[in-house]
Order: structure tokens, then sequence, then C-alpha cells
């Protein structure tokens, strides 16, 4: 378990033990008896093991590992499985233990979304299971004593048949650990997704460990640097704190690797910060000053793009923190900033909530949504379309257009009942949702669709700063800049250009800060001319001509460059669709040559549209 403290208290603590409370509480007594009593002669899955050490077991997770002391509660722990593996009935644990023993037993008995998920084969059956689970909203404590019992089969795999391990491990990354997320429970959630993946993807399990361990953001020199920084700088500032880290689930840096560079997975490791304030006020004020001393120490580090202000705007877990990245020389790296309070919360979820004594979960209760294919999805209860189809997929999210609930047609803002089975409709592809899309969704959805948003307002700037960039280049014989950039000659030029105007080296960012007017056209102009970056100096003529595809046209091109005493520099293009596109870019051109070059195109029938700068 990876989360670790930079603690200097020289006091060991020694952990509770499950017998030792038992010896003080007699309903705890009587449960263990009448479970031991009634799995007597019942074996594990290796026909050795009694089965009364997994009851044990996952009462000793719940006691020993995630603070419940609540003698009913653990009864629960231990009493389980006896209605559905014994003969003990509900009414038997009702007279002998009470209501709440009672409901606990009976809830974990019923829920299980596993099974019920293994017996949709037709549409039919997905609508009995639906009906099934549309009754009542999953109750937080029934989702800890199954997350329980579902963490100590994970990590007694041993006593399971080999044939059995990896489905069961495909259950727990589809169903349970989903729901461990859903409660903000992210300690529980890793270790399952952990867990499940040494037997889904055992060979990827080892490439990204190895990555992992390798990973010069995860060596104990870089950690003992940044956590050892981070407490001195903010000490001497007068904030008091307490630096931790946490490593991602290897099933999360997985997925990512799958869109990024393994450098720029920020979350790989992230270090929390955890000021000791304890009113609301203070604490806001101290995380506020925080972030003002990261901005400052790690200056031109952050990436402003992945700042998330989930202090203000919690996930819909319960998650809140503000998040900062830094783009370091190790990698990407996040800092996480939050009270003490609230980063329990984030590391332990509803669990931290009845550590403290807190009873009344009601508002973190879910529901269950089916996809189509009978996934089960956990939601809370306030959940629409949109976060329904954002959570299916981001860009399913943005084109979506209506959803069906149980076959009827529904408006995506539309809160989804509980056990509906949903399938999203989408529309014509677009980067993010219509502007008041954000006001009816969750937070988790509503992040999903800033992010969305800004990534159409810089798609929008490059479009207009590279218009304008074509349009000021063109008097230059040029109708990309890239053409330079990809020659010898001229490539650092055009980098010192980039660099001047503080676009770091990407035409992207040129023609973002010149689209949002950050760089201005007279800059670009002043920079382009002190770098001989003109038709004069470069002798450039360029070329782009389009029409209907067929053999020869390259050789055409080419032929008449050569004839009238041009040199070809740069020459691409692309057919699909039965159309061809050519650029080339020309060298030795003169006025009467380019003229004579632009005129046989035009006139050309294999040609339906030339552009000559």
């Amino acid at each position: 378990m990876e989360i670790l403290h930079n603690s200097s208290s020289p006091e060991l603590v020694l952990p509770p033990r499950l017998e030792d409370l038992i010896a003080k509480e007699p309903l705890l007594q009587k449960a263990w008896a009448v479970a031991e009593e009634n799995h007597a002669g019942q074996f594990r899955k290796d026909g050795v093991t009694p089965y009364f050490t997994h009851c044990v077991g996952v009462t000793r997770i719940m006691y020993e590992e995630w603070g419940i002391t609540d003698p009913e509660k653990l009864a629960v722990g231990l009493l389980h499985d006896t209605v559905e593996d014994t003969n003990l009935t509900i009414e038997d644990i009702h007279i002998a233990f009470g209501e709440e023993v009672a409901f606990g037993v009976e809830s974990v008995t019923q829920f299980s979304p596993e099974k019920e998920a293994k017996q949709i084969k037709t549409v039919a059956d997905l609508e009995n299971v639906r009906k099934v689970f549309a009754k009542t909203l999953v109750k937080p404590i029934v989702a800890i004593y199954k997350l329980a019992d579902r963490l100590y089969n994970m990590r007694d795999m041993a006593t399971m048949p080999q044939e059995k391990r990896v489905a069961k491990a495909i259950e727990t990354l589809n169903d349970y650990a989903p729901l461990a997320e859903s409660l903000g429970m992210w300690v529980v959630k890793r270790e399952l997704e952990n867990l499940s993946l040494q037997f889904t993807d055992p060979k990827n399990f080892d490439i990204y460990s190895d990555l992992m361990e390798k990973d010069p953001r995860t060596n104990e020199h870089f950690i003992a640097y940044m956590t050892s920084f981070l407490t001195e700088k903010l000490t001497n500032e007068g904030i008091g704190c307490e630096v931790s880290y946490r490593k991602n689930s290897l099933a999360r840096i997985m997925d990512k690797a799958k869109n990024n560079l393994f450098k720029d997975i920020d979350d790989v490791i992230s270090f929390r910060v955890m000021v000791n304030a304890k009113d609301e006020r203070s604490v806001r004020d101290e995380c506020m000053k925080v972030l003002g001393i990261i901005w400052e120490e790690f200056g031109g580090t952050e990436d402003q793009k992945r700042f998330d202000n989930f202090y203000f705007v919690p996930r819909d877990n319960g998650y809140s923190a503000f998040q900062v990245t830094l783009n370091l020389p190790q990698g990407a790296v996040k800092i996480a900033v939050a009270s003490k309070e609230k980063e329990d919360y984030n590391n332990w979820g509803v669990l931290s909530l009845l550590k403290k004594g807190e009873t009344d979960l009601k508002k973190y209760a879910l529901k269950l949504v089916f996809t189509p294919a009978g996934e089960v999805k956990f939601f809370p209860s306030a959940a629409n379309g949109y976060d329904f189809a954002y959570h299916i997929d981001e860009k399913l999210g943005a084109q979506a257009v209506e959803m069906l609930v149980n076959g009827e047609k529904r408006d995506l803002a539309t809160i989804i009942p509980n056990g509906s089975v949903v399938k999203i409709l989408g529309g014509e592809e677009r980067i993010a949702p219509d502007a008041d899309t954000i006001y009816h969704v969750l937070p988790k959805t509503k992040q999903k669709i800033s992010k969305q948003f800004l990534e159409l307002e810089m798609a929008q700037q490059q479009k207009k700063g590279r218009e304008i960039v074509t349009k000021i280049i063109s008097k230059r014989g040029l109708l990309n800049l890239y053409d330079v950039l990809r020659l010898k000659e001229y490539s650092r030029k055009i980098m010192d250009i980039l660099d001047q105007l503080g676009s770091k080296s990407s035409l992207a960012r040129l023609y973002q800060s010149i689209g949002s007017g950050v760089v201005s056209e007279e800059d670009l102009v002043a920079e382009l001319d002190r770098n001989g970056i003109t038709k004069e100096e470069m002798g450039f003529t360029s070329i782009f001509v389009e029409g209907p595809d067929g053999p020869g046209r390259l050789n055409f091109f080419t032929s008449e460059v050569e004839k009238l005493g041009g040199n070809i520099r740069r020459n691409y293009g692309e057919s699909a669709n039965q159309i061809f596109t050519q650029h080339l870019v020309i060298e030795n051109l003169n006025g009467e040559a380019e003229k004579r070059l632009e005129e046989l195109l035009k006139k050309d029938p294999r040609v339906s549209k030339v552009v000559v700068v």
C-alpha cells in the first residue's frame, strides 16, 4: 500500500488486533462462535483451508486496516456468508443479532452485480437483472462489506483454481475497482487494480512494474528530495504541514500510456501537501499560500492546462484538493494540496467518515446503470445522460444528442433512474458539446467538459493564427512555415523565430499565440525579416495543386518545373477518395517562369485547384 508519510515521530504505535476487540465485545464473541460453528467442515477452493478463515480475514480487513470499530458492522463481516453457504436464515440472524446485522448480511447476500452480469445472455435477462437492482440504491456500508470480501479474495488467489483466477480478476476490474472509486476509496481501488492486473495481463504487469521501478520519479532519492524540499520551504514560510506521496495503480498508468508518453503521465507519483490548519477559512488560505510558493519555486515548469481545482469543486466521489502538474526533468509530477482531513477522505473516501463516527451516509448512496451489453456502472444518484456518456467516453459525450433509457428516448439532461439500461445516441463529430451543457452535469463531467471547451478554444485560435500566418508568408513564397523548418539551412532560423516569439519551438504554439493576440502580426513580420525569411533572399515559389487522381500527375509537374529552370526543394502530397493533392517548394523560378507555370497548371484539365505564391 503506497500511502507513505514523511514523518519524524519516533513513537511506535502497534496496530489494533481483531482478537483484542473480540475479547471485549460479547456481540463479536457470539458472531465468531455462530460463524465458526456453521461453516465447520467447509473449505476454501483449495479443499484444505477452512472456510471460516475467510470470514475472519474479511473482518480483519474491516477493523485492522480500515478502522471500522462498530461491533454490529464487524459482526456482519464474520457472518456475511452464513445465509448463502449454510442452513442459517436471515430470520435466524435477526433473532440472534438484531436488525442492523441481519440487514447487512442480507444485503451482502443479495448485492452481487458480478453474478447477475454472468446471467445476462439475452435482452430479457438484462431486463430481469435491471428490475432487481432498480428497487434500491447501493448503500455505502453494503458496498464496503462487498469490497472487504473481494479484497480478501483477491489477496487469497492461491486458494482458487488456476482456471478461475482470470475470470475473478476481470470481475474485480469491471465491477469492484469502479465501486471503490465511486465511494472515494482510492487506496482500496488501487490495490484491487494491481492485484487483478497480475492475472488479466501478467506480461504488461511485469513491463509496467519494471518501468515504474526504473522511472526517475519513483527513485527513493528523488522522493526524499521532493518531500524534504517541500517540507522545508513551506515550514520556512510559516505553513504547518505534512508531505507524503503516493503511486498510482499500474492499471491506470497502463491506460494513460495508450495516449501519452510515459514521462508525461503526471500521476505516476503525486506528492501530497497536507496543511495543519483546522477551520475551513484557514485551510483555504494556507492552501492558496502553498500554491503560490510552489509556483514561485518551480516557476516555468508548471503545466497550466493540467491545473485542477477540486478543492472548491470536488469530484463526484468527494475527492477534494488543488492539483498542480510540474514538468520536471525527471518527468511530469503532480502535487496535490489539501487539509489533512480532506486528504484522509481522498485516500479512504466514505471509510474516513465511518472512522470519524459518521453514520448517516445516505448522500453517498450509489445507483447502478447498465450499458446495452450488460456492463454495470456506478453513479451518484443525481447522474444524468451527459454524465453517463462522458463516463463511457469523452468523445461520445461531446457528440451525444440523445439517449435511450430502457428503450425509450430521453433528453440527455434527464436524471437516469436507478437500475436503467442506457444507450447514448451520437451526432456529428465535434470537440466539445453545447455551451450550456456544463450547467447540467456532475463535477467530474464538468471538469471533462471544461477541458474540451479549452481544447475547442485552442483549436479555434490555432485555426485563426494559421490563416494569419499563411497570409503573411504567402508574400514570401511560402504556404507553410513547416516547409522551411524541414530545410536544413533554414530550420535553425525558424526555431530561433519560434523561441523569440515565446512559442518554445512549436508551430502550433505560434499559431495559437497569434490567433489569440498574444503575439502580433507585426512581431512575426519583424522576426521573419530579421532572419531573412523573405522571397527576395530565399528565392522560393510554393505551389499547391488538387485534382482527380490518376497516373502521371507528379511526373508532369516535376518535368514542367525543370523545363522552367526551377529546382524542387520540397515535394509531398497524398491521394484519398480519388482526389490527389500535391505541395511543392521550388527555388530559382523568376517572375516570368512563375507566371508561366501557374498558367500551365490552371489550363491543365487534370488540375481543379491551384495556388502559386
